[in-house]
């Protein structure tokens, strides 16, 4: 493994309320050379003693304030060339992430690059288990020249692909800025803006391989924040016109960072409106699961009509979740579902981390 390449990459890792993944986490990265910057903001720090015998490359950061207002310290702490975010339960394959930043090294016009997705998680019966995911990141790629096409391109139809992958740090840096600014009341808004402000900046692209393992061991945290409210959608948001000022300033705070010149604000504030109307736009076009769908109508006849009206609500997250194409495997075999499309897989790594889940849910389970 190149060494050299790792040395250049800074992961910033939020933690709240998970103290025990982020320091199987750490210890994962612990000597791995890569800067790990850990920002948890838990009712009560990390005993000394649990981390003892971390590598220097460690640096945990006790900071008991907003998830957003940690992001905004983190911004002063990177140092390196390029700068990912890490989910505290979540694994990134080391050499996945030198070879997203080989493409960057080749290519001068790309600013973000990523790898493909497994999402595992742990049951006591059938162990560390995994299935594809992220499938639309196959071949994904905004390379267009004018940075206002590449925005709308990557809204219509959207696909996370840059909030987790690697960034060349000064992007990241911009980035991140344009979402810590203000928070504003609708789901998910600060993932939109640092995906816009990514595809501003530079073209981005995911390669065919394995480089995010995405934990399904534990729900995600949600409510602490008014953006991380679930019901609180960012099209509601946008389309509600009674938050017009919101929208404006919204607008405004995008273009007046991501702007190198103050004429520009303008024009790109009139450009990530365009991408977000494209962008809610096709989520008011997007069809129902299909398969979710013809469930419905083959069941429905034999419910009666208040049982209907008492179910509806319900039942349709529970027939999509049922009837989800990835299948749970074995996380070995989902590796190798995965590598038969043509990705590449570390197997060894990912054996390594299947281990280390294994044992960190066999330990749980014992104490």
């Amino acid at each position: 493994m190149n060494n050299s390449l790792l040395s250049k990459l800074t992961l910033v890792m939020p933690t709240y309320k998970r103290q025990s993944y982020a320091l199987r986490n750490m210890r994962y990265w612990s000597g791995r050379v890569a800067t790990v910057h850990v920002m948890d903001g838990s009712p009560s720090a990390i005993s000394a003693s649990e981390l003892v015998g971390l590598a220097g490359n460690i640096h945990y950061h006790y900071l008991p304030i907003s998830l957003f207002r940690r992001i905004e310290h983190s911004l002063g702490l990177i140092e390196t060339e390029y700068a990912a975010m890490m989910g505290d339960d979540e694994f990134y394959i080391p050499s996945a992430l030198e070879a997203c930043m080989r493409e960057l090294e080749s290519q001068v016009e790309l600013v973000s690059c990523m790898g493909r997705c497994i999402v595992f998680s742990y049951t006591p019966r059938g162990g560390v288990v995994g299935k594809m995911g992220y499938t639309k990141m196959e071949n994904y790629s905004i390379l267009q020249d004018d940075p206002i096409e590449r925005m709308v391109a990557h809204m219509d139809p959207y696909t996370c692909s840059t909030s987790y992958s690697v960034v060349r740090s000064p992007v990241w840096q911009r980035s991140m800025l344009t979402s810590v600014q203000k928070e504003f009341p609708a789901f998910a808004i600060t993932e939109y803006q640092f995906e816009l402000a990514v595809c501003y900046q530079g073209k981005s692209k995911v390669i065919p391989e394995l480089m995010w393992m995405r934990s399904g061991e534990m729900p995600p945290i949600r409510g602490r924040d008014p953006s991380l409210i679930p019901k609180n959608t960012s099209m509601k948001w946008w389309l509600d016109p009674s938050k017009e000022v919101e929208h404006t300033e919204f607008l405004t705070i995008m273009g007046t960072t991501l702007a190198e010149t103050e004429d520009k604000a303008t024009e790109i504030a009139s450009g990530v409106k365009m991408a977000f109307d494209v962008f809610v736009q096709g989520q008011l076009n997007k069809p129902r699961s299909g398969k979710a769908r013809d469930f419905m109508v083959k069941i429905a006849p034999y419910l009666p009509a208040p049982l209907k009206s008492i179910l509806r609500p319900t039942l349709r997250p529970v027939v999509k979740l049922l009837l989800n194409d990835g299948i749970e495997r074995p996380l070995l075999e989902a590796a190798k579902d995965l590598a038969a499309t043509g990705v590449k897989i570390d197997f060894e790594e990912v054996s390594k981390i299947q281990s280390i889940v294994s044992a960190f849910h066999v330990k749980d389970l014992q104490s």
